[in-house]
């Protein structure tokens, strides 16, 4: 099937096509009236024509009538009679009738007897007029036997008929009436070259004509002004939504000219106008907010993306203002971090250095901790206060403080190998994990809101930092954070010791982590022997686990805690518990 060829319409134009006008509104309103015109006139000349032809045709005959039925009275005075030869002959010799019908000099007049056919001598068929060819006589001849013939009675005296005749041998066409007169046994015809007789015709056609094209003219003109006095408003109209359209001018308004319809749809399009004007003033308005806004989140994204992972980032400036706003309890895994003895490393070294070697340490601790998605809470003097599992919620939130906590172990090492070379005091530190359920949100005055996290599991974790440095290991996790790992196939807890903190009623186990990757097989043995002689510690049998502790002493892993327990034990030994429960209570932070 042949597919049809079609304009496209408004709708499937492209929408940054600019669209010209090619047929002007006039042109089409011009050309729908003229050819109306030019029907109109069209019809009113030829049915003038038609009109004017019959009217002076019949004029004519009655005219050309009279004439002929002047030469025919005349003729019936003079008493001619045409019998013979020799009476056609007298009428040719005979001046009277001849200078009678040479008295019409616009008409042709013409004699043709009845025995025209039986007349022999050429001569004689000529008749009045010798510049009638033989040809033309004898088409005159027919015709009038023609028209004869078509009487429906015999009456010939009082018949006369109209003519329309073409010479046979060429020539002038010509029209007239001819009459049968019985007295003269001949028919009298009275013929007018056509041009001659229709020239009034003509000239009236002419003179229409020109009246026509005149009328054509001013017609013309009269409809252009009509026009453009009905176009002009709408051509404002396209000219000020070209001008808005391509310049975005809205100040643009339609010129009202007059009070009708077009007037009235000015004033509306007007109305339009202004209140896209505001629009478009609101939207430039929103867009300008929304380019500072980005910029803003450009620069707090700048800012902030040295101390919170850019996911965490992404999700904080997702979320809506009052969501930020309104705390939320969720669970997190808290990482508190700390400098030992930072007083009297304060004291031995100059301002200006303390503070050059405190930026190189915590640029390395802040990159272990975001490498791993914690934010930064807030730096606490030499501490470091770290937040897993928020603001976006992770099930890895242990895993990732415990990985952070291993690989800040790991940094710090080469950070005190680097201060070593170049003569600087090196760092420890002791690094405390609680995993729990904790307020998350922004917390503070009008003046100033942090976005931090508060409750129980945030102090259990200050205070696990608290006690690295009692049991001298570098991590402490409770034994939340060790049930929330995911990962425990790459991790060896070793259970330190099950404490009451300060402000705490119940008891918590406490394990310091390895990666079991690192660890020998007689280091594993060693933990393991480490924990059956806790076991027996926990139930009570002190001698026994003293015994296991004892033999464990002269291993090198862990020395602090075997010295411990058998100290812890011995005394036991000497001073036997009433109600033991295994638990050590902390009365300190």
């Amino acid at each position: 099937m042949n597919k049809k060829n079609t304009i496209p319409s408004i709708q499937d134009r492209n929408p940054n096509e600019q669209i010209y006008i090619k047929k002007s509104l006039k042109y089409k309103i011009l050309f729908a009236i003229v050819p109306l015109f030019l029907i109109a006139f069209t019809f009113f000349c030829v049915t003038t024509y038609f009109t004017a032809n019959k009217s002076i045709t019949n004029i004519a005959k009655e005219f050309i009538g009279y004439k002929l039925k002047e030469v025919v009275q005349f003729s019936q005075e003079q008493g001619f009679v045409l019998e013979s030869d020799n009476t056609i002959r007298q009428i040719r010799n005979n001046s009277t009738i001849l200078e009678y019908a040479q008295r019409f000099t616009d008409e042709l007049f013409i004699i043709i007897p009845y025995n025209y056919k039986e007349i022999t001598n050429t001569e004689y068929k000529f008749t009045l007029n010798t510049n009638i060819t033989k040809d033309q006589l004898d088409q005159y001849y027919e015709l009038v036997r023609t028209e004869e013939e078509k009487l429906e009675n015999n009456d010939i005296e009082s018949y006369n008929s109209w003519l329309d005749v073409l010479p046979g041998g060429g020539g002038d066409k010509f029209v007239g009436l001819f009459i049968p007169y019985t007295e003269l046994q001949a028919w009298f015809l009275l013929l007018v070259d056509e041009n001659f007789f229709y020239n009034p015709v003509d000239e009236m056609m002419l003179y229409l004509f020109a009246i026509v094209v005149v009328s054509l003219i001013i017609l013309i003109i009269f409809v252009l002004f009509f026009v453009n006095f009905i176009t002009r408003p709408l051509t404002y109209c396209v000219e000020t939504i070209q001008s808005i359209t391509h310049n975005m001018d809205f100040s643009k308004r339609v010129r009202i000219l007059y009070p009708d319809e077009i007037g009235v749809l000015g004033q509306y399009f007007n109305n339009m106008i202004q209140e896209l004007e505001k629009s478009y003033n609101q939207i430039k308005n929103y867009a300008y907010q929304t380019v500072l806004a980005k910029q803003k989140e450009e620069k707090i994204r700048f800012i902030f993306q040295k101390y919170v992972p850019s996911d965490v980032i992404d999700h904080v400036l997702n979320r809506s203002t009052d969501s930020m706003l309104v705390g939320v309890k969720q669970n997190v895994s808290v990482l508190f971090s700390d400098i030992r003895d930072f007083t009297t490393i304060s004291e031995q070294l100059d301002p200006e250095e303390l503070v050059l070697s405190l930026n190189v340490y915590f640029t390395d601790m802040v990159s272990q901790i975001m490498e791993n998605k914690g934010i930064i809470d807030k730096f606490i003097g030499d501490a470091i206060m770290a937040l897993f599992g928020a603001p976006a919620v992770s099930e890895y939130s242990a895993d990732n403080a415990l990985n952070s906590a291993i690989q800040m172990v790991q940094a710090l090492e080469l950070f005190n190998e680097r201060q070593t070379k170049i003569g600087k005091i090196n760092f420890h530190v002791g690094i405390g994990i609680n995993t729990g359920e904790a307020i998350v949100g922004n917390i503070g005055s009008d003046q100033k809101l942090e976005y931090t996290v508060i409750g129980d599991t945030v102090n259990l974790g200050a205070r696990l930092e608290g006690l690295t440095k009692s049991y001298q290991v570098p991590i402490l996790v409770s034994e939340f954070t060790k049930a929330a790992v995911i990962q425990q196939d790459k991790y060896l807890f070793i259970n330190v010791d099950t404490v009451r903190v300060k402000g705490k009623d119940l008891p918590v186990s406490i394990y310091t982590p390895k990666l079991k990757d690192t660890l020998a097989k007689e280091e594993e043995q060693f933990y393991m022997n480490y924990h059956i002689a806790q076991q027996l510690y926990y139930k009570g049998d002190f001698n026994d686990a003293n015994k296991k502790f004892q033999s464990l002493r002269d291993r090198t892993y862990s020395p602090y805690l075997i010295n411990l327990y058998i100290e812890r034990c011995e005394n036991l030994i000497k001073n036997p518990p009433t109600n033991w429960d295994g638990v050590e209570t902390w009365k300190t932070k």
